[in-house]
């Protein structure tokens, strides 16, 4: 017999249309709450970071995610690559935000070049997958104040002229050999 999988979910305020699977459970907080609270967390195979939109939220989300992961998990984040300067600013001013979440993608090329980073064109705006990960890896929570500091004041830009050299944009459909699937 097949194991059932867990799915969680966490979001401070959940909008949920439709009756969830058994198997699924939604934690109505931050994700910051939930690894506090939730310490043994541990063997996940797929994670998927789309929440604040800002980049020092989704690198603490990350470095949490990362120290529950198996060997040969993947972390996905959405809206990597920004559209233009306005949506891509730390405060939302437009119905369509991807906020600066573009900086995750610099963060951890600079950071843990060890990690295998495919950043997708999916649309609108980009899915990044995350694979070789390592939960004993410290590099990243070692540095976090430096790495916020330094990046800060990176902004659109920064990278608007090379966008996708910079951000290392590759085509979708190279994104299933990627994944092996």
């Amino acid at each position: 017999m097949q194991e059932q999988k867990h799915c969680i979910g966490i979001d401070p305020e959940p909008q949920i249309s439709e009756k969830i699977n058994k198997n699924t459970e939604i934690f109505e907080m931050t994700s910051d709450d939930f690894f506090q609270k939730h310490p043994d967390i541990k063997d996940i195979d797929m994670a998927f970071i789309d929440g604040m939109h800002l980049f020092d939220y989704v690198l603490r989300d990350f470095i949490n995610l990362e120290k529950c992961c198996k060997k040969n998990a993947i972390i996905l984040m959405h809206d990597t690559i920004p559209k233009d300067k306005i949506t891509s600013e730390r405060n939302r001013t437009t119905r369509f935000w991807t906020g600066d979440m573009f900086k995750i993608v610099l963060i951890l090329k600079k950071y843990r070049p060890d990690l295998e980073i495919y950043n997708s064109n999916a649309k609108p705006s980009g899915l990044v997958c995350v694979k070789n990960l390592d939960s004993s890896s410290t590099v990243l929570s070692d540095n976090y104040e430096k790495i916020v500091e330094e990046f800060m004041n990176t902004d659109y830009s920064d990278i608007e002229h090379n966008k996708s050299l910079q951000l290392f944009v590759k085509d979708v459909e190279g994104l299933y050999k990627f994944l092996k699937i």
